[in-house]
């Protein structure tokens, strides 16, 4: 009897293993990941469903604030999170599951500023910058030496940048030629004339990470999805010349 109770006990054990929540997180980014008729969509998206579904997990994907989505990743075991940059201050933070696609960095202007003339990374100091409060770009401009609230101001969310921009409260943002173009197609903006005026990055890899707690044997099948998956996909977004009328 006792050996029928230890029996019901590890099989027990082991399905409820089997069906710890997984919860996956993301910033809205199109085209690559956005919402699109109530469901998170974007070329990434199908990507990370692809390997979800080869790995047998069913979630939802959740579309939140890059900080929440962050801080969500980082603090709760079992927590996916895509697209997110590798860089030296996150290293240690999460289990790095592989690299989703490379993108590059620019730094843009609204197209009217005539003023504004960047020859040099230093030159950048001369003019207001807005960056993303957490983004691996204001890593960066502070592992370089720039100073917040001296060198650069933050904006909470990825859609108020643009606007702050138009606004006058920016004279930069940073961000990929296509990601721009995407955003002020999908937020009706093209009237926002934006110009590329200094390459920060031409190539900065975005990764499908978890949290650095999660269940190994989980993460483990996740990888070897992944492989299987990104052998047939890519996606080509490492382009720093867009054209000056975006």
């Amino acid at each position: 009897m006792r050996y029928i109770f230890c029996w019901f006990i590890i099989l027990f054990s082991s399905i409820s293993s089997a069906e710890e929540k997984i919860t996956v997180v993301t910033e809205s980014m199109p085209p690559f990941q956005q919402m699109v008729n109530g469901e998170v969509a974007g070329k990434a998206t199908q990507i990370i469903k692809q390997i979800l579904s080869c790995a047998q997990i069913k979630t939802d994907i959740q579309l939140l604030p890059w900080k929440r989505a962050y801080y969500s990743a980082l603090n709760n075991k079992n927590t996916l999170i895509y697209s997110i940059a590798r860089t030296p201050e996150r290293v240690n933070k999460f289990t790095w599951i592989g690299t989703i696609f490379d993108t590059s960095v620019v730094l843009f202007k609204l197209k009217s500023r005539t003023d504004i003339v960047i020859n040099n990374f230093e030159d950048i100091k001369k003019y207001r910058l807005g960056l993303l409060r957490s983004g691996f770009i204001t890593d960066y401009f502070i592992r370089h030496g720039f100073i917040p609230g001296k060198d650069f101001t933050f904006y909470e969310e990825e859609s108020s940048k643009i606007p702050m921009l138009k606004q006058g409260r920016f004279d930069l943002i940073d961000g990929n030629p296509l990601i721009i173009r995407s955003s002020l197609t999908s937020n009706k903006m093209q009237h926002y004339k934006l110009q590329p005026v200094y390459t920060l990055k031409r190539a900065q890899q975005l990764y499908l990470a978890a949290n650095i707690n999660s269940d190994p044997v989980l993460i483990n099948k996740i990888k070897t999805c992944m492989i299987k998956v990104m052998s047939t996909e890519q996606l080509p977004v490492n382009s720093s010349t867009p054209a000056n009328n975006q």
